[in-house]
Order: C-alpha cells, then structure tokens, then sequence
C-alpha cells in the first residue's frame, strides 16, 4: 500500500493566490485590483469587477472589464454562475473582483433574512440578520456559509479572488502590556472579516500618508500640553503587505 500525502511546493505565479485589499475611500483598491489582473495576463481581461450593491460604478477604469448588475445576492450567485459555467468565453481573465466586502455581505444579510422568512411562522419574521433563525449568532452564521459557498464555486471553476474593502480605525488595547493603541482594520463585523481573511493568501492594507513641513513644538491652547503642528504639503499613497493579518 502507497503513503498518503504529497510533498508541499510553493506557487510561484501571482495568479496561483487569492488577494484582499483594503482601504480608505479613493486610494486606488479598485484600480488595484483591475491592474493585477492586467499585468498577469497582458489582458484588461485579467480581471473582472464585479461591483456589488451601491458601490460606485468604477467609471475611472476605462477599458478594464466590470459587471454592475449585481444589486442583490440572488443577482451576485447568477453572475458568478455564468462565469464558472461558461469560463471558456473568458480565457483572459484570472481573478474576480468582488467590490465590496462590506456590500457583500450587506446584500447577503438581506437575503438570509428574506431566505428564513419564506419558511418559518409569520409570528417569527425577522427583520434583522440578528433576528433570523432564532438563535445568537445563527442569522450571521447563515451568512458565512452562503458567502463561502459562493466563494467556494468561484475557486472550483479556477478563479482566483481578489476582495476588495473599507477601512475604519479602531482602538485595541495589547492584551499583554495593556498599552491602547490606534489601528486600522477592516470595516466589516469580525465574524465576516475573518470568513474572508482566513480564504486569502495575501492581505494589502492601503491609507495616505500626509507630508508636513516646518513642524513645530507648540502648546495645545485648551490640554496646555505638547503638540506638534505643521503645513500639509502633500500626501503619497501606502501599501502594507502581510501574508496574514
């Protein structure tokens, strides 16, 4: 009888990972994501935009490839179907882009809602993902499992993803030293961050970062403490990459 098991090799293409990118409004995910796919495959093909909800329709890509008809979850799983059932009229094209994160599942919340209150007692109709399914946490467990679903036909069909998502800022004490601390995360519930985080390979977390100049030690007029001022004179985009976040 043979061993089981295969000696692990890691991908080299760019293409073989799965992508999240997150940031603040304006700073270029979009373009981002759409680019990826461009010089992986010398195609505008190379990825697909699927704009979901009331994201913005990506108006400052032109010529890149994006799909806008997707208001609802019901429209998102037809669209993903006609590219993983038809993947031979898209031969360009690696990646799909999902924007947003944070309308995904939005649109997905909407749908569980719906989904429970086509079966259960007209006494029990929800109104809210928290209400659905009559339990803590079971609405938003729906959730995840139809999301993962959904990305799970995705990567069947031999796409790769790239998820697209805000930002927010939020304040984390160190759970050894206690010391609180500024930082930005992803802007979507945690339970929804990480059914996204743990299916990606690499996360790229993007903010400005202001230029100052004549930066002055002064007195805050009201505190009477320390402060430091300056003159804007510009701001310069930022990537920071982590395999895991």
């Amino acid at each position: 009888m043979s061993r089981r098991g295969k000696v692990l090799d890691s991908c080299k293409k760019f293409e073989d990972y799965n992508y999240m990118i997150m940031g603040v409004a304006g700073v270029g995910k979009t373009s981002l994501a759409a680019n990826i796919g461009q010089v992986v495959t010398g195609s505008v093909e190379g990825t697909v935009v699927i704009t979901l909800g009331r994201e913005p329709i990506p108006e400052h890509l032109a010529g890149f490839i994006y799909d806008d008809y997707c208001g609802t979850f019901e429209e998102l799983a037809k669209a993903v179907k006609e590219y993983c059932d038809n993947k031979s009229d898209y031969p360009y094209t690696k990646f799909i882009a999902l924007d947003s994160v944070d309308e995904l599942f939005r649109l997905a919340e909407q749908y569980v809602v719906k989904e429970w209150n086509r079966t259960c007692k007209p006494e029990d109709k929800a109104k809210s993902i928290s209400q659905a399914y009559k339990g803590y946490q079971k609405g938003e467990n729906r959730v995840v499992e139809i999301v993962l679903e959904l990305i799970g036909k995705i990567q069947n069909a031999g796409y790769k993803l790239i998820f697209i998502a805000h930002t927010k800022k939020k304040t984390i004490s160190d759970e050894y030293s206690d010391i609180s601390f500024e930082q930005i995360v992803c802007s979507v519930d945690n339970k929804y961050y990480n059914c996204i985080k743990d299916k990606v390979n690499l996360l790229a977390t993007c903010y400005f970062k202001n230029i100052f100049e004549n930066v002055k030690t002064v007195k805050n007029a009201f505190t009477k403490k320390d402060m430091e001022k300056g003159k804007l004179i510009g701001r310069k985009r930022v990537i920071v990459l982590d395999s895991k976040n």
